[in-house]
């Protein structure tokens, strides 16, 4: 998402969907975020700068609620709705900081053995 003055938030189309698909991985409580940061940056996934997203930036981007159409404002705790579309889901987001905080148990697959 990039800002632009007095326009507002406007959504980057082409990282948008890697960045839902970033959400929709981490929630599903079946991946790392380690994972997920190595499957959407092989998919495509950069900075602005077309370089890597760094681990950091990854986990600040997982629990900065812009992408679900809010915006904070860092000096208070206020948080208003924007006029921008979100990315993701109030209940998708929610649900990745449920597992980013440990509140959900990871889904365990069943590997079936001949």
């Amino acid at each position: 998402m990039q800002s632009n003055g007095a326009k507002g938030i406007i959504v980057d189309k082409e990282r948008a969907p890697l960045i839902k698909k970033a959400f929709e991985l981490v929630a599903s409580g079946s991946y790392s975020s380690d994972g997920v940061l190595r499957t959407v940056t092989a998919l495509g996934l950069r900075t602005p700068n077309n370089l890597v997203l760094p681990k950091q930036s990854f986990s600040k981007m997982l629990k900065n609620p812009i992408y679900a159409g809010w915006v904070c404002f860092p000096s208070s705790s206020l948080k208003c709705r924007g006029n921008h579309e979100p990315i993701v889901s109030e209940e998708m987001f929610n649900a990745v900081q449920d597992v980013l905080a440990g509140k959900r148990a990871p889904v365990h697959r069943r590997t079936s053995k001949s």
